[in-house]
């Protein structure tokens, strides 16, 4: 009886870990804006693309038309900035090292209405760039992304679920071999 209760929890343990040890990678990877990341993500400041020259690119709805002199169908700024400076100056300068979208999606500090509510201009190299249909838009080198919500695969719920299952299982077959 006691051999079977070890191998539950051996079973348990390892379908668990199967489950969260790729969420935690996924996680890791996902958005975050390291050091030599090339993807460019919003909601977060995006450093380690080295020194680059300060400006914005203007993002509009795939399809629309869209101009740096009107605001009406921007989807998001792209700043590239020096930090000293901050997003919000129109600026091109050769020194900057920080990159932040400002998106129609987001709210706060992150959001367009923000940006267009603080910036003092665009920069002197400000371009326009459509989305493209399906993520991510490519721009330079890097790859522009959305925040996307995260939704389970059925598989993984299904694996997450015995696991706990198993678990509890484990738990109820160890009490009833203590009483």
């Amino acid at each position: 009886m006691r051999q079977k209760m070890t191998w539950m929890f051996v079973i348990s343990f390892c379908l668990l870990a199967c489950m969260l040890l790729p969420t935690a990678a996924l996680a890791d990877s996902a958005g975050s804006g390291v050091t030599g990341d090339p993807n460019i993500y919003e909601g977060v400041v995006n450093t380690g693309f080295g020194t680059v020259v300060a400006g914005d690119v203007v993002l509009c709805t795939y399809g629309d038309i869209c101009s740096l002199g009107s605001t009406a169908n921007w989807e998001g700024v792209l700043a590239f900035y020096n930090p000293t400076n901050g997003p919000f100056l129109a600026d091109d300068s050769p020194d900057a090292t920080d990159a932040e979208i400002f998106s129609d999606d987001q709210t706060g500090y992150y959001s367009l209405s923000n940006f267009l509510a603080s910036y003092t201009g665009l920069s002197g190299n400000a371009l326009v760039l459509d989305l493209a249909a399906t993520p991510p838009t490519a721009y330079l080198n890097y790859d522009i992304y959305s925040p996307t919500s995260a939704v389970p695969e059925p598989g993984s719920l299904m694996l997450l679920f015995s696991s706990l299952i198993g678990l509890a299982g484990f738990l109820l077959l160890r009490r009833a071999a203590v009483n």
